[in-house]
């Protein structure tokens, strides 16, 4: 061996794959070539793509027509086009202002038809008001003669012209005992004795013949019933018109106390009966 080979001394190659100090993987000489290659290609082509692109948009405005470049077909289904717009618009224009000036007409026509129906109303009432009186004024000269007469001398009736409506309480309990007393009577007398009235549609002035006379002598006891409940109601009355407010205000009580207590004991007295005739005045009433 010469003295060169013996002063190099030993040579260490390090071929470990994974680098100590980092943990990653080593290349070899010739994977890092290879890959410095595949870069280089890879940025030759986008190089390339963006020049193909540049090139495109460049030459895209020079390429769109413009307005002049239309033919003259197409500027005829242009304009035929927007004159059928320009048509339609002016169509939906004239259908809604037909459509607003019905709805003006129907408003007048309402407001018109409004006033008409009030004036009616009114002039119902004028004539409604004047019918009613010209019916109160015979009766009520009627009574002016009688006491110019002196034929009402010492009634209510004198009592309440004069002005002395005290007594009008009085005059209230007796008709509260008649109306409710002849209820109470008429809710017996009503399933006791039924009697035939005119069906649904029929006359009110034509009855039904009655196949007995039951009916007729039922109307007349709740008559009387009706009376006779009024009675004591009646007899205070006369009593308070040479008496006090208060002689007044106590047959009140008595006439509408009489009257309610004689209702509820007819409700009462005619469901029970009707529950144990029901069949019957169903029978009567189709029959009827």
């Amino acid at each position: 061996m010469t003295d060169d080979t013996q002063d190099e001394g030993p040579v260490f190659r390090d071929k470990r794959r994974i680098d100590p100090e980092t943990g990653e993987a080593r290349q070899s000489p010739a994977d890092a070539q290879a890959a410095a290659e595949r870069a280089a290609a890879d940025g030759a082509e986008a190089q390339g793509s963006t020049d193909e692109a540049t090139d495109a948009g460049a030459q895209a405005p020079a390429s769109a027509p413009g307005p002049d470049d239309l033919s003259a077909e197409d500027r005829a289904l242009l304009d035929g086009e927007a004159q059928r717009l320009a048509e339609e618009a002016a169509s939906v224009e004239a259908r809604i202002a037909a459509a607003e000036d019905e709805v003006r007409r129907l408003q007048a026509e309402y407001v018109n038809y409004r006033n008409r129906v009030e004036r009616e109303r009114a002039a119902d009432k004028v004539s409604t008001t004047a019918s009613v009186l010209s019916a109160l004024l015979p009766s009520l000269d009627d009574l002016d003669r009688a006491d110019q007469h002196g034929d009402l001398e010492g009634s209510p009736l004198a009592i309440v012209a004069h002005g002395r409506w005290a007594i009008f309480p009085a005059m209230v309990g007796v008709c509260a005992a008649l109306f409710l007393g002849g209820l109470g009577l008429s809710s017996v007398s009503s399933v006791v004795a039924p009697y035939a009235v005119s069906r649904p549609g029929d006359s009110p002035f034509q009855q039904p013949q009655r196949t007995g006379s039951g009916g007729v002598i039922a109307q007349g006891l709740v008559m009387l019933g009706a009376v006779l409940t009024a009675l004591p109601a009646g007899w205070l009355t006369w009593q308070a018109i040479d008496g006090t407010a208060i002689d007044a205000m106590f047959a009140l009580w008595v006439g509408a106390g009489a009257g309610a207590l004689v209702l509820i004991l007819g409700i009462v007295v005619g469901a029970v009966v009707y529950e144990r005739r029901a069949t019957r005045l169903m029978e009567f009433a189709e029959a009827t």
